[in-house]
């Protein structure tokens, strides 16, 4: 079943975009002062501990993670796929419109980092003093450019594989009809983080060797002075491993919205740990609301943080049916 929403939830849609904004806004609020408190090396957590963590959806709620599902609801109801009207079956003008969408949500996300990070000083905790050059930033840009396009391409074979029934996917309408298809989405929505990591670790170790890292990731490494766009920056053929993390799709019965969260996950995350900056943000990953507080912020910013946190699903919640947006 098509998402369509209606003038009103073209509002609510509005609102779910402006709420992910604020919360990107509010979070970089913790790095305009320069006198944050310096916290304790936390040491890495037991298998028991961890498994607490992902039981209770640490992982979802209080990291990143909860901010890049919000993009994904958001693209995915704003945006919706159309497998019904056969527009799919062919490579015509949607094509190029997806295309677009991902430019448009690469660097909106990353842009914004960027742009408050670099170019509005919102910060000047540098872990090297001198900023990028222009050069390393048109590179940067270059090669992320190139991932978005992968990425796309990717996207659009999935769409049409989808449309014309060679690769089988939950309807949002059956995702929904029954306990066990409602407790397969809410699994896939809270697994594909998991994946991603441990995908994540593999690939990586893989072009670590000798000769795929002389001539494929080394490129990667070039980047000694980061900065977000740095995140995305990968030969080609890097992309290529990094973007498998897609294949679970071909292989497990699910909705086309765990597809394109895993694909959003794979565009904006890697912005986010590389802004150069000397910045604890990732001290709430698996953390109770009450250390999360603690551990990111010493005032009363933190509970304006949180609460921006929470606004973006419930915008989504308003989100219904009525018309598409065309993509």
């Amino acid at each position: 079943m098509t998402h369509r929403i209606t003038h009103g939830g073209h509002g609510a849609a509005a609102l779910l975009l402006c709420c992910t904004t604020a919360h990107n806004a509010a979070a970089l609020l913790l790095l305009r002062s320069r006198n944050i408190r310096k916290y304790p090396t936390a040491s890495a957590p037991s298998w028991s501990a961890w498994l607490q963590g992902v039981l209770r959806l640490n992982h979802i709620f209080f990291s990143p993670n909860f901010v890049w599902l919000s993009c994904a609801v958001f693209v995915y109801v704003a945006f919706p796929y159309d497998f019904e009207s056969g527009l799919y079956e062919g490579w015509g003008s949607w094509v190029p419109k997806r295309v677009a969408l991902n430019f448009a949500m690469m660097f909106g996300y990353v842009g914004f980092w960027h742009c408050a990070l670099y170019l509005w000083n919102w910060s000047s905790r540098k872990f090297v003093a001198n900023r990028p050059g222009s050069g390393r930033i048109a590179h940067n840009i270059g090669y992320s450019c190139l991932g978005t396009l992968q990425w796309s391409a990717w996207e659009v074979i999935f769409m049409h594989l989808y449309a014309t029934k060679k690769l089988p996917y939950m309807s949002d309408a059956d995702a929904f009809s029954s306990p066990a298809n409602i407790a397969r989405s809410l699994l896939w929505t809270a697994a594909i983080p998991l994946f991603r990591g441990l995908h994540f670790y593999f690939a990586h170790r893989f072009i670590h060797i000798k000769v795929l890292y002389k001539y494929v990731h080394s490129l990667h490494h070039r980047n000694i002075d980061i900065e977000p766009f740095a995140g995305l920056c990968m030969h080609p053929i890097e992309h290529l491993y990094y973007f498998s993390c897609i294949a679970p799709a071909l292989y497990f019965y699910a909705s086309p919205f765990h597809f394109l969260w895993n694909g959003v996950h794979l565009m904006l995350s890697p912005g986010k740990p590389r802004h150069g900056l000397r910045l604890c943000l990732y001290a709430y990953v698996a953390c109770t609301p009450a250390r999360y507080i603690v551990l990111t912020c010493y005032d009363g910013r933190a509970y304006a943080l949180l609460l921006l946190l929470l606004l973006p699903h419930t915008a989504a919640a308003l989100l219904h049916s009525g018309q598409p947006l065309g993509v």
